[in-house]
């Protein structure tokens, strides 16, 4: 049994004396082609392995920093690969001095940017942050894309945002009505609304109030608008 064990580690020592050989024979010829390699800076074998210093690299903890570090390249990235469709620089149409409301300078450049997409194409999309106006951009760049033309248009939005959207669209758009599709259905409750119900503002509250109709009915007013 003792001769069986020490063959057994005379083996093994064997082996890991050829893996070592092997070992430091492929760390000489790296540190010969390190060192014969073109513009490389010289290391001593002593500091090859040594970590980098942390001034070469500098530490990114999170999406934060890592914006902060690389704001300008990717800035010009997005500009290279998104070039805006309406410029700083670039004069807004005359229509927007025409709103009830006046939008910001970074609420102008939305509202031309969207127009300049809708030219171009059928669809057109405003993915800003809660807070910045992003009705007040969708109805004053379809007025300003209908450029003084009458126009209809149909906003598709939750429950809870209906008569925010139209007070909204009666502070902002000019000589425009608001109309609220309430159903299409005749309701078994005689208090539910249903129909088409155009509303009005009244002290700073959403109330239905003149033309009640249907879609049906509308249906020919709206082609002979849309053919203006």
């Amino acid at each position: 049994m003792a001769t069986k064990i020490n063959a057994e580690s005379t083996s093994w020592l064997s082996l890991v004396g050829s893996v070592l050989s092997f070992t430091s024979n492929r760390a000489q010829f790296f540190l010969q082609s390190a060192s014969s390699a073109p513009n490389c800076p010289s290391r001593s074998p002593a500091n090859l392995f040594s970590p980098l210093k942390e001034e070469t690299l500098p530490q990114l903890e999170n999406i934060a920093t890592y914006l902060r570090a690389h704001a300008q390249e990717l800035g010009n990235r997005i500009l290279e690969s998104y070039p805006p469709l309406h410029a700083i620089d670039d004069p807004p149409s005359p229509t927007i001095s025409k709103l009830l409301r006046k939008p910001y300078p970074a609420q102008t450049l939305a509202i031309m940017g969207l127009v300049r997409r809708w030219q171009q194409a059928r669809a057109g999309a405003v993915i800003p942050e809660c807070g910045t106006g992003k009705t007040l951009i969708s109805l004053a760049a379809v007025q300003t894309h209908a450029e003084d033309r009458p126009f209809a248009a149909l906003a598709m939005v939750p429950p809870q945002l209906v008569e925010k959207w139209c007070r909204e669209a009666i502070l902002t758009l000019p000589r425009v009505r608001v109309f609220i599709i309430d159903g299409l259905r005749t309701p078994t409750n005689s208090k539910t609304h249903y129909g088409v119900n155009e509303v009005k503002l009244r002290n700073k509250r959403i109330v239905r109030e003149g033309l009640r109709t249907s879609l049906s009915e509308l249906r020919p007013s709206f082609a002979r608008t849309c053919r203006r």
